[in-house]
């Protein structure tokens, strides 16, 4: 429905996840796509950061960094929360 009302594309997951994986995907995905990263590239680092577990360490620098500010400033404890996920 989306496509056929003129998006230019649509993410959307084929497996069921949470709303704090969503909140962190959604807010990597955009950092990158802020620091002017092309949107193929800004989907492939933030599969990478979510399948490696980068979230466990916080970033020095770059969209993860400010990603990471970002969820921090709502849910201090989000890491945690994400390993017990």
């Amino acid at each position: 429905a989306f496509l056929a009302r003129g998006a230019k594309a649509v993410i959307s997951t084929l497996w069921e996840i949470t709303d704090l994986q969503g909140v962190v995907f959604s807010a990597l995905l955009h950092a990158h796509l802020g620091a002017g990263i092309e949107p193929h590239t800004a989907f492939a680092a933030t599969i990478r950061y979510l399948r490696a577990h980068q979230w466990r360490e916080p970033s020095q620098g770059g969209p993860g960094l400010f990603a990471g500010l970002a969820i921090s400033s709502v849910l201090p404890d989000w890491r945690r929360y994400m390993d017990q996920q």
